[in-house]
């Protein structure tokens, strides 16, 4: 199965609302955006969005949604608020039923150490998942394992999305 693991957009600083109600800025808006935008020029077939229930998550993976074609539905599943541990995601991604390509809209450091895990790397590797970047896996599920398609950060998928 090809999973897209999304970290949420630029959003509100730390403190300047409760963090489960932190925004996206408008840079981040816009970065949410261009990364649904780069999914479809890069052929992503995504069937679903499974997303973290806090409020910055929900609008990222909204802003991507709205750009691909067909716009897929996004679930909110609480599992994957911030401090899940791979397993709860392994545990949501066996749950999904719609087969095809899902994204995941999470957060730091969460997506790295799945991404890690999956990978065979050690789970304490740090990835530089910046805000909006996406990691492209091709995950064997059962053996908990995956193969990297691509990685891009907001720079690049901008680029890709041509702006």
């Amino acid at each position: 199965m090809k999973v897209y693991f999304i970290r949420h957009a630029e959003a509100q600083e730390p403190g300047s609302a409760s963090d489960v109600d932190r925004r996206l800025t408008d840079a981040g808006a816009a970065q949410a955006r261009a990364a649904g935008a780069a999914l479809r020029k890069l052929g992503a077939r995504v069937a679903g969005i499974l997303s973290s229930p806090l409020l910055r998550a929900c609008q990222t993976a909204q802003e991507i949604s709205a750009r691909l074609d067909p716009s897929p539905g996004v679930e909110i599943r609480e599992t994957l608020a911030p401090g899940a541990a791979p397993r709860r995601y392994f545990e949501e991604l066996g749950k999904w039923s719609l087969g095809g390509e899902v994204a995941v809209v999470g957060h730091m450091p969460d997506l790295a150490r799945v991404v890690a895990v999956l990978l065979a790397a050690e789970p304490e590797i740090s990835l530089a998942f910046q805000p909006s970047a996406v990691c492209c896996v091709e995950v064997d599920l059962p053996a908990e394992t995956g193969k990297l398609v691509w990685f891009h950060g907001p720079e690049k998928l901008a680029a890709l999305a041509g702006g």
